[in-house]
């Protein structure tokens, strides 16, 4: 197969050039540290309305490791993003609360997204945009599938 039609490069390609787009957009954050991803689960978490929400709906969401989920909230506590809050049930759950910065940090992301997600989809049929969602939608599932099959090697230092 010819790189050019390898799938995964293609998508990591256009991830990449999206990630940039969002980036050079981006107004200065409401708090220096905050990146994409934490844009990106303050949108999550303030479309959630008043649905209780916890670090394993951070990890569902973004199919992200729960290590690597406890360091990105841990990071955005730090910042002032988000607030954890114990739940009366059970004492290690704790709720993610968006704190006003984080409010702030949700309107700006949520223009951004609207405006990038427009230029992604300019000349793009709404049907075509169906087929393409729905066939993203499909090889998500194929890689959970397939993570769920075959146990990780260990990542880069194995290539």
């Amino acid at each position: 197969m010819e790189q050019a039609q390898r799938l995964s490069f293609q998508l990591r390609l256009l991830n990449n050039s999206i990630k940039r787009r969002i980036t050079n957009l981006a107004p200065p954050p409401p708090c220096e540290a905050a990146t994409v991803l934490h844009g990106m689960i303050v949108l999550f978490l303030a479309e959630q309305g008043e649905r209780a929400m916890f670090q394993k709906d951070v990890e569902s969401e973004f199919h992200i490791r729960r290590s690597t989920a406890s360091v990105v909230l841990r990071l955005m506590e730090k910042n002032g993003l988000i607030r954890r809050e114990a739940v009366p049930e059970d004492a290690r759950l704790k709720r993610l609360i968006l704190t006003d910065q984080a409010k702030q940090l949700h309107r700006q992301m949520e223009s951004l997204v609207w405006h990038v997600d427009k230029e992604l989809s300019q000349g793009i049929p709404r049907e075509e945009m169906e087929v393409f969602l729905g066939v993203l939608q499909k090889m998500q599932e194929n890689m959970e599938r397939a993570s769920l099959q075959s146990p990780e090697t260990g990542g880069a230092a194995h290539i």
